[in-house]
């Protein structure tokens, strides 16, 4: 009955308790006592069992998610989970409306035909422009051993198998503000590599099309290696660097302030105007929640956003023993540009 909640920037995970034990209270034994320790021990009591309640009322509260065996829950509430979400694929703000028309608009029938992909006149490269010509956006598109293909230009096929090399970077971007990959699974196989790593100001976007195709390992919309014995398939994926992905307030928030200071310098945080931020609530109650924003200006330890504040966001400093105690805001960069 333990369960997690995932952190989705950090990938640290929080362990709630079991609900084993929310009754600690009505498991504790408890000795004769004296009138005056029966007291005490009647006060450890009132504490234990103010715990429970707090700790009953948090799993609760928890429960606004789903447990692994809630999967009839999960999926009849499935089409207001994925509305109250966020995609970037579906930020007309980021994302190119070409990627949607052409990526769903091939999403089927199953690719059947499998086309091996050799270069001309016996060399060992191929750009994205040519496999398009030999593949179509309806087969499955194989690289072979010895093969490297560059991304050099949008690609859309039925499945991608790599088993030679797929090489993504700023060079191959060359200076395009996006440039994306389409495919009903992307399977890097044998020894084959797929390396992507874009640090400049170009998207690349893998766009996992719902075609039907199915790898025999993998099966459907997968994006991963499939290898066996000595093979060694590899993915490596690199987007651009962050110093830090997240800070906290150095002043208060409020409602209105269009202006956020932060503990540290955007700037030498890799932090760039237009990326999508998010501040956590400093209320209590689970029916209070955070604001998203992005940034249309950077200054020192301060971010210009593009709406006004909607709540108020504290950001206290207290004296401790031998530390200060913070009590204040996270703000956390949510933008990727893979």
């Amino acid at each position: 009955n333990i369960f997690s909640i995932s952190v989705t920037k950090s990938g640290n995970q929080f362990l709630l308790p079991s609900t084993r034990d929310t009754h600690i209270a009505d498991s504790m034994k408890f000795p004769r006592a004296t009138k005056k320790s029966r007291i005490v021990n009647a006060a450890k009591r009132a504490r234990l069992l103010l715990l429970a309640i707090i700790v009953s009322a948090t799993i609760s509260s928890a429960r606004g998610g789903f447990l692994q065996d809630s999967q009839s829950e999960y999926l009849a509430n499935f089409d207001s989970i994925v509305s109250a979400s966020y995609a970037v694929i579906d930020d007309p703000s980021v994302a190119p409306a070409e990627i949607l028309s052409v990526c769903q608009g091939s999403q089927g029938p199953a690719p059947t035909e499998e086309v091996v992909v050799h270069p001309n006149n016996g060399g060992s490269v191929i750009g994205a422009a040519f496999a398009q010509t030999k593949c179509g956006s309806n087969s499955v598109c194989v690289v072979p051993s010895g093969v490297k293909l560059l991304m050099d230009n949008d690609l859309n096929v039925g499945a991608l198998v790599v088993k030679g090399a797929v090489e993504w970077t700023d060079v191959t971007q060359g200076g395009t503000p996006h440039r994306y990959l389409c495919a009903g699974y992307v399977a890097v196989e044998e020894n084959g590599s797929f390396s992507m790593s874009l640090q400049e100001d170009g998207m690349g976007w893998v766009y996992i099309k719902d075609n039907g195709a199915e790898h025999p390992m993998l099966r459907t919309r997968a994006f991963g290696t499939a290898g066996s014995g000595s093979d060694n398939p590899t993915v490596d994926i690199d987007g651009r660097e962050m110093k830090r992905t997240w800070t906290l307030l150095s002043q208060p928030l409020n409602v209105g302030d269009m202006t956020m200071k932060v503990m540290h310098d955007p700037a030498r945080m890799g932090w760039r105007v237009g990326d999508r931020i998010g501040i956590a609530t400093t209320k209590s109650g689970s029916g209070v929640k955070g604001q998203t924003f992005r940034v249309i200006g950077l200054t020192e330890n301060g971010l210009q956003l593009d709406q006004a504040s909607i709540d108020d966001h504290g950001a206290d400093f207290l004296p401790g023993n031998d530390f200060p105690i913070l009590q204040s805001a996270e703000v956390v960069n949510l933008s990727r540009n893979i």
